[in-house]
């Protein structure tokens, strides 16, 4: 029998700093990202990072900001241990969630383009192609995805 995985995702604080540094330079190596980069994500009134925790582990992240009327996943990743379970399909979800709480009105992303697993995921959440960056990054070649978020639609059921 499979065994479920139990796991809650609350909002990272300053004792998280290091952890999520070491994530974010492990999983987006040329942000080069520091303590004092982290803290200050932390402490922007527009930024928020959440942490999917397992057990007493950090398993995940995902890294937001509010532009306007914009959500932007800065970053969103899982622990390779952790993957092919529905954790970054969790994530993915709840930061959509909190867009809309938020009120924003579209979510946008920027992949690798040859990231496979995490396109796959994006499209199949409903994300959209808006075209390539003009500059490459980590020398890949990214691409732009948004989605329209309803503000009065919550996990596909319209509200009352």
């Amino acid at each position: 029998m499979a065994q479920k995985l139990s796991f809650q995702i609350v909002k990272a604080e300053n004792p998280d700093i290091s952890v999520i540094r070491n994530f974010i330079n492990r999983e987006f190596p040329y942000t080069n990202a520091t303590n004092s980069f982290v803290e200050s994500r932390l402490s922007s009134k527009n930024t928020f990072i959440f942490k999917l925790i397992r057990g007493k582990q950090i398993a995940g992240f995902v890294d937001l900001e509010l532009k306007e009327s914009e959500g932007w996943i800065i970053g969103l990743s899982v622990k390779k241990n952790y993957r092919n379970k529905g954790l970054g399909k969790i994530l993915l979800e709840f930061s959509l969630e909190f867009f809309r709480n938020l009120n924003a009105k579209k979510a946008i992303l920027w992949v690798k383009k040859n990231n496979a697993n995490a396109k796959k995921l994006y499209l199949k959440s409903g994300f959209s192609s808006q075209g390539l960056l003009k500059k490459k990054i980590d020398n890949c070649i990214i691409e732009v995805l948004s989605l329209p978020l309803e503000t009065n639609k919550r996990h596909g059921l319209q509200a009352a």
